[in-house]
């Protein structure tokens, strides 16, 4: 997980911290996640320790004011 950014690496170490199994885990996130190269792992769920499984992906795209970058919204449950 050597290129991921901050906020994937906060949302899948909060699922390891703080969710029990079938917990559910909800962020605002950037919208590189869809394409970016670096998401490819969290994309697929395949980080190595962490099971999760999305449920629901809203992309904020002409929600505005949101932030300086564009935006969306992820929801997932962790896998137990």
């Amino acid at each position: 997980m050597t290129h991921m950014e901050m906020a994937t690496l906060f949302f899948v170490r909060s699922i390891d911290l703080y969710l029990r199994d079938d917990g559910m885990i909800g962020f605002v996130m950037p919208r590189a996640i869809f394409s970016a190269d670096q998401h490819d792992v969290f994309r697929r769920g395949a980080v190595t320790r962490v099971r999760y499984q999305f449920k629901v992906i809203i992309d904020c795209e002409g929600v505005e004011p949101l932030f300086y970058v564009p935006a969306c919204a992820v929801i997932a449950q962790k896998v137990g």
